[in-house]
């Protein structure tokens, strides 16, 4: 009985309002008598807190509890969400790995660095009274405030005023990047090699968005007057480097070349690293900020510009998108590779468009006859765009 009253109290508590506070104060949630550790609450993805934000030991008695924090923010069976739980979708707008897994006090310890980053340290200036109601969040669960460098609007917001336009959206987003590349000066070794979010001109009527994983190179590649500016072409169309030749080769056997040129393109994570080992020397914390900051702009544009057709470029970097994208469908492998490699996935997007994966067109050895039912899939896709 313990789990099915703890997701009945936390859903009455929050699920009502789309802006709730994944922050909860454990007197108002916990059922009595059926949690006696921090170690019980672990087990079921909870992350217990003392009034300081201290995350808890497994072996602290229960009444230590001040704050908790639903690492999913929903219940799990196994590996199975809870069907009567919903807040999946929220879960993974905020960051929150959709999968769990997550254990112990130094895991709850990241977890509340996200939340507070995310939506506020609920304490306010110190220790908040037990008797005291939950604070109200400042921004919705897929913003935070602008004045951190986070999209000034949630992804969900119906809002298509100036302050929400695409120009707007990428001014902030630039802006927002650079504050946090600044202010990380220091914290990883490869901090000198910048960073880079657009790489093609804005329209508003865009049908295709392509993303990559993130800029590659290093120090030398990186100029911070062009990272921090619009382009006025595209990057795929000024330059001639292997991806941007592939990517045109592709787009020309599917027939629509046209649509690339007029495509918006930028990376998943906007911080560059001449490759995955370089990017794991940074420190995990700092990893995951970074990560983090860039998908929630990656969201917030997507759903402002709700595009027919969103390409990854990499499989993988389709299931981090589709992990994260609130609403996404489930993933359909298209095209297999020799070896049984994914080389072409699709899945449907939350506004109604095609979310799809090619195998990376630069990191993979693939056949030409592969390559050719991957353009012919792709030109299925883009045939009535």
């Amino acid at each position: 009985m313990a789990k099915p009253e703890l997701v009945h109290n936390y859903c009455r508590a929050v699920e009502r309002d789309a802006n709730a506070h994944p922050i909860q104060r454990a007197p108002n949630i916990l059922p009595p008598g059926d949690f006696h550790t921090a170690g019980d609450l672990y087990r079921y993805t909870v992350c217990p807190f003392d009034s300081a934000g201290r995350a808890l030991p497994r072996e602290a008695h229960v009444s230590a509890v001040a704050w908790i924090i639903f690492d999913n923010v929903y219940a799990r069976t196994g590996r199975h969400h809870h069907p009567g739980n919903a807040s999946v979708v929220k879960a993974r707008a905020a960051g929150f790995d959709p999968e769990g897994g997550r254990r112990d006090a130094a895991i709850a310890d990241e977890f509340w660095g996200r939340a507070v980053r995310l939506w506020g340290d609920p304490r306010g200036s110190g220790a908040v009274p037990s008797d005291s109601p939950p604070p109200a969040p400042p921004v919705a669960v897929t913003g935070v405030p602008a004045a951190t460098g986070e999209p000034s609007q949630p992804a969900n917001s119906t809002s298509r005023g100036p302050a929400n336009s695409v120009p707007a959206l990428a001014e902030e987003a630039l802006n927002g990047t650079r504050q946090l590349w600044e202010s990380l000066r220091g914290k990883y070794p490869f901090h000198g090699s910048g960073f880079a979010v657009f790489y093609s001109p804005l329209s508003e009527s865009s049908k295709l968005v392509i993303i990559g994983a993130n800029p590659g190179g290093g120090a030398n590649s990186f100029n911070l007057a062009r990272a921090t500016a619009i382009p006025t072409e595209h990057d795929y169309f000024a330059y001639d480097y292997a991806l941007a030749r592939r990517m045109r080769d592709l787009f020309t056997a599917a027939g629509r070349l046209d649509l690339l040129r007029s495509s918006l393109k930028l990376n998943l994570n906007f911080f560059r690293s001449r490759d995955a080992n370089e990017w794991r020397t940074a420190p995990a914390d700092t990893r995951r900020l970074m990560e983090a900051h860039s998908q929630r702009w990656v969201l917030s544009l997507l759903e402002r510009l709700s595009p027919s057709l969103v390409l990854c470029e990499g499989t993988s970097t389709f299931d981090r998108l589709r992990d994260v994208l609130p609403g996404a469908g489930p993933s359909k492998l298209v095209v297999e590779a020799a070896g049984g490699r994914r080389a072409y996935v699709r899945a449907s997007t939350p506004w109604g468009g095609t979310l799809i994966g090619v195998i990376h067109p630069t990191g993979a050895q693939v056949s030409t006859d592969d390559w050719g039912r991957i353009a012919s899939a792709l030109a299925q896709d883009v045939l009535h765009l």
